[in-house]
């Protein structure tokens, strides 16, 4: 298989969801970081909009969440022949939820535990900007910011290989033209500031969008399990049916 053809699931390449259930503790702890990365997002503005939770709250839930998910193993239980990891992971927060409603004595902030150092502040600036945003149903909220939270993660991934590989400028060129909101830049502008020709600013920018595709559903294949769900989360990311 060619590195960046995408038409099956790399079952070589690490997989976080699988990982969860890795004898190697120090394997597990990889896979449960690369899940928290993705997940605590759209977990934590879940609960802000759908369930309509306090800050303050909200941030307690989530790290009773996933510290009780990482000391059960209770994510280990997910079958991908039932549904997408996301929606397992969605449908285990929203117990979680109903159960400390009904025993919130049991909630507390700090104590023993060492939480996760999650951005909440960061979150709420976004959730602020949804708000303002056309109009949203408060059940999709979840799907939405994994969806947000995927390619967050594949822009960071990119930015580092363009470093690594002393490709700045190709990075340039793609934020500017590919993920600036409003963009009115046309090729020769960029040419102009980046003492180019066109043609090499239309070189680096397919250099670039290829790999950020790839970038891209490197990261779905680490954040699925089977080939599968891998070709469902491509179509809901990027829109595409694999062939």
């Amino acid at each position: 298989m060619l590195p960046d053809d995408p038409s099956h699931f790399p079952t070589t390449r690490f997989s976080a969801i699988n990982g969860l259930r890795d004898s190697d503790p120090d394997r597990r702890r990889v896979s449960w970081d690369a899940v928290i990365s993705v997940y605590w997002r759209p977990a934590y503005k879940h609960l802000r909009i759908r369930w309509n939770v306090s800050p303050e709250h909200a941030q307690d839930l989530i790290q009773s969440f996933f510290l009780a998910a990482f000391e059960k193993q209770y994510l280990t239980d997910y079958d991908p022949s039932k549904a997408r990891f996301r929606t397992f992971l969605r449908t285990c927060l929203d117990r979680s939820v109903m159960k400390a409603q009904t025993a919130s004595e049991r909630i507390k902030r700090g104590g023993e535990y060492e939480h996760t150092s999650l951005d909440f502040a960061s979150a709420e600036r976004e959730i602020a900007t949804i708000a303002a945003g056309p109009q949203y149903q408060p059940d999709q909220i979840f799907d939405r910011e994994w969806v947000r939270s995927i390619l967050v993660l594949a822009i960071h991934k990119f930015r580092l290989l363009c470093e690594t590989e002393e490709k700045q400028i190709h990075f340039q060129l793609f934020e500017a033209y590919d993920l600036a909101d409003n963009n009115s830049l046309s090729y020769a502008d960029m040419a102009a500031q980046h003492a180019l020709n066109e043609a090499t600013v239309t070189n680096y920018l397919a250099w670039a969008r290829r790999q950020f595709r790839q970038t891209v559903l490197d990261t779905i294949a680490e954040l699925t399990s089977n080939e599968q769900e891998y070709r469902e989360e491509v179509m809901a990311v990027l829109g595409i049916k694999l062939a």
